[in-house]
């Protein structure tokens, strides 16, 4: 079954139950129908990772490496004029993640700005824990931009920390990661933010706890920063970056594709599918976990807000067109921007 057919089907057997547009289609749904929707989205599911794999064999975008994927001016020894296309995230964060669609709010309304113990992995060795300011999707955009930079080569200088760790520094222009971040002419204001964001996640503290909960290591998301001008700029990023880079443990994030991306929902929805082979299937409940949505919401009010990104995706085809949330299923679909 072509994935033409596999969408036009899921959307008329949703249709024909009355899923589209009612809110509970999904428990109204006889049995047998709930399996012809799930053996028919797990087919997709199938037929996408089988093309995402013959299209990664051919192309070999998922498993590029910074050294191995060298522009020709890289290979001349002349800095290239842009940043690079993309960044490498580890993908322990494209599964847990610090970074928020949205600034939460306390009872009496007021914004809550610290978060407390977040788990990014779990390990046989350990938890990697965060705490400190509450991070948004802007800050995480940041961060892509810069993740982008230190895996160039070029543009990046390796550094060791006095207790002996080693990591990566991007030394250059701000300016060049502002423009990779969607400001085409970043004025004053746009400089100054930028910095309070980073300001924010070098008071984002990462910590590793042993098998046996006690702390281990604990160090910032972002070390530090050094601005002589807006012209030179310089900031480092935690070893577990570097560390994750060199044991090829990340996620190549398409910083242009991300960009493109006007939800904030949609960019947290984007960074959980990227890591996923072919697409992911699975109960609201647990994508809504992991987007870091509020507990107390709804699954209407999730749906409310998720609903739009969705179809902001498969708009820009980062999700397949049967990509959908039904009642408590959740089904996500790569697109074929997702498997150039």
């Amino acid at each position: 079954m072509t994935t033409n057919l596999v969408d036009e089907e899921f959307l008329r057997l949703l249709a024909a139950a009355g899923t589209i547009g009612v809110s509970n289609g999904w428990e109204l749904a006889s049995e047998k129908l709930k399996a012809e929707l799930t053996a028919i989205a797990n087919e997709a599911l199938e037929a996408r990772a089988r093309e995402a794999e013959e299209t990664a064999a051919d192309r070999k975008i998922n498993n590029i490496h910074p050294v191995e994927n060298r522009s020709p001016q890289e290979k001349r020894g002349r800095k290239p004029k842009h940043l690079a296309l993309f960044a490498p995230l580890p993908t322990e964060l494209t599964r847990c993640s610090p970074f928020f669609p949205y600034t939460p709010k306390n009872k009496k309304g007021k914004k809550i700005v610290f978060a407390e113990d977040i788990v990014l992995a779990t390990h046989s060795w350990g938890k990697l824990t965060y705490c400190g300011p509450r991070l948004t999707t802007s800050h995480e955009d940041l961060l892509i931009v810069t993740l982008a930079a230190v895996s160039d080569i070029n543009k990046r200088k390796d550094l060791v920390l006095p207790d002996g760790r080693p990591t990566y520094s991007y030394c250059g222009s701000l300016r060049e990661l502002l423009v990779a971040r969607g400001n085409s002419s970043p004025n004053t204001n746009d400089y100054e933010k930028a910095f309070e964001l980073y300001k924010d996640m070098a008071g984002a503290v990462v910590s590793i706890n042993n098998s046996k909960g006690r702390l281990q290591q604990f160090s910032s998301l972002i070390i530090g920063g050094v601005r002589n001008d807006e012209n030179k700029f310089c900031v480092s990023v935690n070893p577990w970056f570097a560390a994750a880079m060199v044991n090829k443990r990340v996620t190549w994030y398409d910083v242009r594709l991300r960009m493109r991306i006007k939800s904030s929902y949609g960019k947290c929805i984007y960074r959980f599918i990227s890591s996923h082979r072919g697409g992911w299937s699975g109960q609201l409940s647990l994508l809504r976990k992991t987007l870091n949505l509020p507990l107390d919401w709804s699954n209407s009010e999730v749906r409310e807000r998720l609903n739009p990104a969705v179809n902001e995706l498969i708009r820009l085809d980062i999700l397949g067109k049967c990509s959908c949330l039904v009642g408590v299923k959740v089904v996500l679909v790569k697109g074929r921007a997702l498997l150039k």
